[in-house]
């Protein structure tokens, strides 16, 4: 399943369920590329700095609130080892994300609301 959050932000990204005969070993792999030159690897600590390892978190966690409902989100720390550049524009997805109409923010009776803390 592609990102359309990292299409935003000229990356790619996608999200794979890697199964094992051992049900126990299934995992979520987060497949992602920042540079045109680099091919689509699973995020890690080895390969990727923290803050590509923080905007890859935020972005995959923006493409899950669709699919869970919940009053409010929080998430602590959400610029730690990002610079300037993609704390800005992670930022703006955030906050065009929640006030863009037919979103779960939006459409739905709840009202939510994004702490940052």
């Amino acid at each position: 399943m592609k990102n359309i959050f990292f299409s935003e932000l000229n990356n790619v990204g996608e999200v794979k369920l890697v199964q094992d005969p051992d049900y126990n070993k299934w995992r979520v792999a987060i497949l992602v590329k920042f540079r045109p030159s680099e091919p689509l690897i699973e995020l890690n600590n080895h390969h990727h700095s923290g803050g590509e390892r923080t905007v890859s978190t935020i972005l995959y966690l923006m493409g899950l609130q669709d699919t869970a409902r919940s009053p409010f989100r929080l998430v602590d720390e959400i610029n730690q080892g990002m610079d300037k550049n993609n704390e800005r524009r992670v930022y703006k997805e955030i906050v065009n994300t929640a006030t863009q109409a037919n979103t779960s923010q939006v459409r739905r009776k709840n009202k939510f609301f994004f702490f940052f803390i």
